[in-house]
């Protein structure tokens, strides 16, 4: 997916966003959860190898819901923490956990499929994800990433509502941007590439 379409369709779910309450069931509600996350580098440091690192998420959430047909809108506002753990293959290199913090933005279409109290749910869609926190710029094994302030991205995901009020869900979320850029330092010569975040989260949310 090129920038172009994607921010195409960023306008077409806040278009969708904007009239949906005009004839829809409207609840707000808070959320939290825990993330699985790791970067994807196309050009690894020789002695690097990415493990998972979890963080944390937490915010609020409105969902705009259709009667009777079970589609809708969701968008959150999370602070949301993500990184990795670079390892390395040299006994004598400490491994270096890279994390930071972000607000993310995303609005994703959903599905509901079940009654008013119980029910399953499909959702995706774009998200824009805002730095907050942690460090700028990182060192590890003769190469240096730096923190970028603004991301972009899409994600996918499934879950259940029990009680009317509870939700319980997993999502996969892959950056449609580059989160970090990476340089590698050598004797002989340097070069340059990109990272991007990627991984799961498994929430919760009560809505009132």
């Amino acid at each position: 997916m090129n920038m172009k379409k994607f921010w195409n369709l960023i306008l077409i779910v806040a278009m969708i966003l904007s009239v949906s309450p005009v004839c829809s069931q409207v609840r707000l509600g808070i959320k939290g959860g825990l993330n699985v996350s790791t970067i994807h580098m196309s050009d690894l440091p020789a002695n690097w190898s990415n493990d998972n690192l979890a963080g944390y998420q937490i915010g609020a959430m409105i969902e705009a819901t259709v009667p009777v047909t079970g589609f809708g809108i969701e968008a959150d506002i999370l602070y949301s923490q993500r990184g990795t753990k670079a390892n390395s293959s040299d006994a004598l290199t400490k491994d270096v956990n890279v994390k930071n913090s972000y607000i993310d933005i995303p609005v994703n279409l959903k599905w509901k499929i079940g009654s008013v109290g119980t029910a399953f749910y499909l959702q995706g869609g774009p998200y824009i994800s805002l730095r907050a926190g942690g460090h700028k710029n990182w060192e590890a094994y003769s190469s240096q990433l730096k923190s970028k302030s603004f991301g972009a991205g899409i994600d996918l995901g499934a879950g259940v509502q029990l009680i009317k009020h509870l939700q319980i869900g997993i999502t996969y979320y892959i950056s449609m941007t580059d989160n970090y850029s990476v340089q590698k330092a050598s004797i002989s010569n340097s070069s340059n590439s990109n990272a991007k975040d990627r991984g799961w989260s498994v929430t919760a949310a009560y809505l009132f």
